[in-house]
Formats: structure tokens, C-alpha cells, sequence
């Protein structure tokens, strides 16, 4: 029973400590974001095994003023799924997060998609920073996972 009882509380203090990492730094929404209809779909367990090899995701930044501008293809989410992207900027690093626009859904459909997503977010503060984009899935059947997609040092200029 006593073991339970520091598993329970060392559970309490991690799930603390990650909301308050996890919320930390102000929220970025896109400007400017367009999302692809479906490029390539499957219900096949082996075209599956194919979009979900990770040398398919390309994605490309480029810095605009205090901006960046995120070309990713390949991008697999749910069929039908709206995406967005959310960035963080902590200290020199950016960390910006493709993601469901819906992150709790109550029904989803039984295939997935690769689209092509593009969009402009920012301003960031200028200078050299370590830009982390993070591919995340949404949180039906448990909790959604997340890939690390691209880590790239750019140099980001101050005009807006």
C-alpha cells in the first residue's frame, strides 16, 4: 500500500512538472497556413508500413525577416484531419509543432493521409536559434505521440 502511495504522488509531481514545462512560453499561431486535400491515402496495412517510414517527411524552413516560412511534405495525419501549426520560442529555441487542429476527437476515420502543409509563423526574436518541428497525433486512444521531424539552426533577422 505505501509503495502505491509514492507511485501515485511521484506520478502527481511528473504530471505538474509537465504542464508547467509544457505551458511555458507564449503560444504562436500561423499568419498565414494552407493544408493539402489528401495526397496519398491508406487502409492497407502495408501502404501504411510505407507513408509511415520516416525518411518520407521533408520538411524545408525559410527565414523571412523575424518569420519563418515551413514547407512540409508528406505530413501523415487522419484522413479528413485539419492541421495547424503552434510554435514556442524559449530562450534561442523554437519549437514549432504540426498538429490536429482538434487534438480530442470522439470518432476518427480508419485510414491516413499525407498532405502537403505551408505556412508563415512568427515573429520570433532575432539571432541564431535551434528551430525543432515536432509532428504530433491526436489523443484518441490514449495519449497521441509525437516525432521529431526537423532540428535546424537558422539565423533569424529582426524586421517584421
Amino acid at each position: 500500500m505505501k509503495q502505491r502511495n509514492i507511485f501515485v504522488k511521484l506520478f502527481l509531481l511528473i504530471s505538474i512538472l509537465w504542464f508547467f514545462i509544457a505551458c511555458s512560453g507564449n503560444e504562436i499561431s500561423p499568419l498565414d497556413f494552407e493544408q493539402s486535400g489528401c495526397i496519398e491515402s491508406s487502409i492497407n496495412p502495408l501502404t501504411v508500413r510505407v507513408m509511415a517510414d520516416p525518411s518520407r517527411d521533408q520538411v524545408t524552413l525559410k527565414v523571412d525577416g523575424a518569420y519563418l516560412i515551413i514547407n512540409y511534405q508528406h505530413a501523415r495525419f487522419r484522413c479528413s484531419q485539419k492541421v495547424t501549426f503552434i510554435a514556442k520560442q524559449s530562450g534561442n529555441i523554437i519549437t514549432i509543432y504540426v498538429q490536429p487542429v482538434d487534438m480530442n476527437p470522439s470518432s476518427v476515420t480508419r485510414c491516413d493521409c499525407e498532405y502537403t502543409i505551408k505556412g508563415k509563423v512568427g515573429p520570433f526574436n532575432p539571432g541564431t536559434n535551434t528551430v525543432n518541428v515536432i509532428r504530433k497525433w491526436d489523443n484518441y486512444a490514449g495519449t497521441g505521440s509525437s516525432k521529431e521531424v526537423l532540428k535546424e539552426k537558422v539565423d533569424i533577422g529582426g524586421d517584421a
